[in-house]
């Protein structure tokens, strides 16, 4: 994995982890706008970097 898909993925349990409090999840209505704009970000960014991905494993009918 690129350097950069490899630290956000790494982060996203860290920034999830603030919405979990013992066995049960915060309702997303209920996060805070700092703490949504965080999950949103961790969750964003790598999507975006992986975007190419299905591309790349798209086959190729020519050699």
């Amino acid at each position: 994995m690129p350097p950069t898909v490899d630290a956000d993925v790494t982060l996203l349990p860290k920034v999830l982890d603030s919405a979990h409090h013992g066995s049960y999840w915060t309702p997303v209505g209920q996060i805070d706008a700092t703490d949504r704009a965080r999950v949103n970000g961790a969750t964003g960014q790598p999507l975006e970097d992986l975007s190419p991905v299905p591309a790349l494993l798209e086959i190729r009918e020519s050699a």
